[in-house]
């Protein structure tokens, strides 16, 4: 089914969790979450856990049972029709009376099936563990991120002058795939010189020029666990002095928000850093977007790197750091390096 291997600490850390937050039990119905805790592939909306302080119990298809069986003993595993109502039905009959479930992840129609039975969204979800990295999910992310950083190295070389976008954005699926990436983070971004000022373009068939610029995002998955990586240089020998200026900038930038990621500083202020950089070299309006993200099971998860986040960070998160500059009518330039925060600063993920 899938590398990742069940760890118990991991049910036993949510566990430890329910009990802290004052609560009976937690419905588990994020696929993300759920492959987290236990270590086996749902697909949304494929099961519910209903974790106690000492049990966990399972309710999915029954394609799944004789595999959990194997897998994961401790699961109390099941094939009811309707699994939500199962579940509740469950937290009913063990006289459960505050039984938590995360409103923004759960199925309509399930919330609203825990709901009738009492049970409301918990201000703590299961996401909140996912944050701080375990040594094994370190260990996995430093793999898919070194995919990451060998298929920029590569891409490099193979770039030439009338290759369109999608020929580049599709070597670079097939070699992260050929090195032991499973699938994308998330489509590549593969942008050719104006067009590197949309933060997000979306590959075209616009071939590469000489002199012009040029901006990748992209990222792969390997065993459950996602990379990101930006980078920006010019096509050709005869970079502009705006380019050179602005690239400087946004390394500068890269380098200090990289050094300040320490345990202690808030999501706001950790995107001010490189913002000031930026600020500073003249580019501040052409930063359009958020310094960073968190990263792990999904590309984007919490914490971020942001404005509004008012969060401190912990040893062991993993971030991306990722200041940019987009030049309207001429150029784009990102560089994005994804790190873990230690109290010596960012330790960087993307590299070999």
């Amino acid at each position: 089914m899938v590398k990742t291997k069940f760890n118990p600490e991991l049910i036993k850390k949510l566990q430890k969790a329910v009990v802290k937050n004052k609560l009976d039990a937690y419905f588990v119905t994020d696929y993300k979450d759920q492959l987290y805790l236990t270590g086996f592939k749902f697909y949304p909306q494929e099961a519910i856990l209903l974790v106690t302080p000492k049990e966990v119990y399972c309710y999915t298809r029954d394609l799944y049972i004789i595999e959990l069986g194997q897998k994961i003993p401790l699961l109390k595993a099941s094939a009811p029709l309707d699994y939500a109502l199962a579940a509740a039905e469950q937290a009913k009959k063990l006289k459960l009376k505050n039984v938590g479930f995360d409103a923004v992840k759960t199925y309509y129609n399930y919330g609203k099936t825990f709901e009738k039975f009492g049970y409301k969204p918990s201000a703590f979800t299961p996401g909140e563990l996912r944050e701080v990295k375990e040594k094994s999910e370190l260990d996995t992310m430093r793999k898919a991120n070194r995919i990451a950083y060998k298929t920029y190295e590569y891409i490099k070389k193979y770039i030439k002058t009338g290759m369109s976008e999608f020929e580049v954005a599709a070597e670079i699926e097939r070699y992260m795939k050929s090195q032991g990436a499973t699938a994308l983070s998330f489509e590549s971004t593969v942008c050719f010189g104006v067009n590197g000022t949309n933060t997000h373009h979306t590959p075209t068939k616009d071939k590469l020029k000489n002199e012009q610029a040029i901006l990748l995002d992209f990222g792969c998955i390997y065993d459950n666990y996602c990379s990101d990586i930006s980078r920006s240089w010019w096509h050709g020998k005869k970079p502009t002095a705006e380019y050179k200026k602005a690239w400087k900038a946004v390394d500068d930038a890269r380098k200090a928000g990289i050094k300040a990621a320490k345990p202690g500083i808030t999501g706001k202020e950790l995107d001010l850093v490189p913002r000031n950089v930026i600020e500073k070299a003249g580019f501040g309006k052409y930063f359009i977007h958020r310094t960073g993200h968190g990263i792990g099971m999904q590309a984007h998860e919490d914490p971020n790197v942001e404005p509004q986040n008012n969060r401190k960070f912990v040893a062991n998160n993993v971030i991306t750091i990722e200041p940019g500059i987009y030049y309207t009518g001429h150029f784009g330039i990102r560089i994005e390096d994804t790190v873990v925060v230690t109290p010596k600063g960012g330790v960087i993920l993307t590299k070999k």
